[in-house]
C-alpha cells in the first residue's frame, strides 16, 4: 500500500479498501505492518461511525510482540509509513 503526503482524499479511501480487501476470510495473502522498529501482522479492519457522522477507520495490529492487541487508527498508519521509507504494509504470499 503506497502512501503519500499530499494524498487526496479520494486516494486516501482508496488505500484504506486495499487494505480490507486483503485482510479477512478468503484472502490468499497476509499483511505485514512494519511500524515504528517492529513487524507485525494485520489481523482485521473496522469502520466505526462516530458521533459527528465521520467514519473511524482501524486495523487490528500489535505494538508489541505479535498478538493481536491493538486497534490503529487508519491516519496514524499512515502518518507512520510516510515518516519513513521503510515503514510499510507489505503483502506476503498470494496466488
Amino acid at each position: 500500500v503506497a502512501v503519500g503526503k499530499k494524498d487526496s482524499e479520494e486516494a486516501i479511501v482508496a488505500q484504506w479498501g486495499q487494505v480490507k480487501a486483503m485482510i479477512g476470510p478468503g484472502a490468499p495473502e497476509v499483511l505485514l505492518f512494519h511500524l515504528t522498529n517492529h513487524y507485525c501482522p494485520l489481523y482485521a479492519w473496522r469502520e466505526v461511525l462516530n458521533e459527528d457522522g465521520t467514519i473511524r477507520r482501524q486495523i487490528l495490529t500489535s505494538r508489541r510482540g505479535q498478538r493481536p492487541s491493538a486497534w490503529l487508527d487508519w491516519t496514524e498508519c499512515r502518518d507512520i509509513m510516510i515518516k519513513w521509507s521503510g515503514y510499510k504494509i507489505m503483502k506476503i504470499g498470494g496466488r
